[in-house]
């Protein structure tokens, strides 16, 4: 059905990057339109995010059912801007959004959207071969995909030239995945498998029923249900520029669970390096509208969890953190400015109550960046008759989620 097996259907494609971050991967700087009839799938209309803010230009639009990411996100105005649209790490919420916005913004009534980014375009091009795109020298392949679009395209085209390259990037990337023959589209979807597990893939319908099986497919891009523990850092560019090419996570989660008074105290490390030089580069990448040196990138941080904040530092100096809810859980946001060459550490005390007899299970949710996380965890248990004792530790490179299970007892 979600191919037109049972009438037309109509999907907006979103092509984000995460060389500009927000929740749902990155800004969306472009988009097509998907119809899908009986099996048959093409491109009807591509176009950029400023086609689309054009159509909002004055209208008076509150969407509905998104009372909580208005709450969290209404001060960015995403209702306006589409640049803004993809703040929330729950993709199924990104597409609510962008199945009310997009009729409003002159486009026709769509039933989901998918969004892909570079890493997924590129896996896609592994299997289907490299495109030769007008404006660019040499064929786009798997290989050189996600270096081309998410840096190349901003220090060798021009302002004027990059849009419409871009749009043909897009047009020609989709025709040559429209068109594999059907014997490699197997092939096709297991080179995607990486990609949807980072969250450089991610589809949603509107219609319940086929939302739920792409959430147990895992495509569907949504925040996990807190089952026990939860931990999920989430950077959003707040520069107005593609410095996240160079911005580094580093996440460390200390965990000490009491067994006697089943409680769990945490110690949170988030250090941000950013590698960005001072200068020698276009506005777009290491620019800003806000006054900010050139190379300086400035994130929004917040840290997801079910846990409550004792206390917060940044860089070992006192940090008020903005709180709110969202997903059943407590949202502690703040800004963060890092300047060119540098970094800054985000750290939090927490704790929580935890269940009487239930093992402690923790989620580490994935955010979709350029570079992948440096993730630690180490969980210990103290208290009783015994010694503290290491109940789990592991240090990954992270691009997908992580989930632990330790049985403390």
């Amino acid at each position: 059905p979600m191919l037109g097996g049972d009438g037309p259907r109509r999907y907006l494609l979103a092509i984000v990057t995460p060389t500009e971050a927000r929740g749902s991967n990155g800004l969306m700087g472009s988009f097509a339109e998907l119809s899908a009839n009986e099996g048959h799938v093409a491109v009807t209309r591509v176009g950029r995010l400023e086609d689309l803010n054009a159509g909002l230009d004055g209208r008076a639009f509150v969407p509905a059912g998104l009372t909580e990411f208005l709450a969290r996100y209404g001060r960015f105005d995403p209702i306006h801007n589409w640049q803004n649209a993809t703040m929330s790490p729950d993709f199924p919420t990104t597409a609510r959004l962008m199945e009310q916005l997009y009729p409003a913004s002159g486009g026709g009534t769509i039933d989901g959207v998918v969004a892909v980014d570079p890493v997924a375009l590129a896996a896609a091009l592994k299997t289907t071969g490299a495109v030769a795109v007008t404006g660019w020298p040499v064929p786009i392949s798997g290989d050189n995909a996600t270096r081309i679009l998410m840096y190349d395209v901003y220090t060798q085209l021009t302002d004027q030239a990059r849009p419409g390259f871009l749009n043909g990037v897009a047009g020609a990337v989709l025709d040559h995945v429209l068109n594999t023959p059907t014997s490699s589209f197997a092939s096709l979807v297991r080179a995607e498998g990486p990609a949807v597990a980072g969250r450089h893939l991610m589809v949603a319908s509107a219609r319940p029923e086929e939302e739920s099986a792409l959430r147990e497919l895992g495509i569907a891009g949504q925040m996990p249900t807190p089952n026990g523990d939860l931990l999920s850092v989430v950077t959003q560019n707040a520069a107005g520029n593609k410095a996240d090419w160079y911005l580094h996570r580093t996440v460390d989660y200390e965990v000490r669970l009491n067994v006697d008074r089943r409680s769990e105290d945490a110690d949170l490390t988030i250090t941000l390096r950013n590698d960005a030089p001072s200068g020698g580069l276009p506005k777009i990448l290491i620019g800003n509208p806000i006054g900010l040196p050139p190379g300086t990138n400035r994130a929004y941080v917040s840290v997801y969890t079910p846990s409550t904040l004792l206390a917060a530092t940044l860089d070992g100096q006192p940090l008020q953190m903005e709180t709110g809810t969202e997903f059943g859980m407590s949202a502690y946001s703040a800004f963060v400015t890092i300047a060119p060459g540098s970094q800054s550490t985000v750290s939090l005390r927490l704790h929580q109550e935890l269940g009487a007899g239930a093992p402690y299970r923790l989620t580490v949710v994935h955010q979709a960046t350029v570079n992948p996380d440096q993730a630690r965890v180490h969980v210990e248990a103290v208290g009783g008759s015994a010694p503290p004792r290491t109940v789990a530790d592991a240090t990954v490179q992270q691009e997908q989620d992580i989930r632990i299970e330790a049985n403390a007892a």
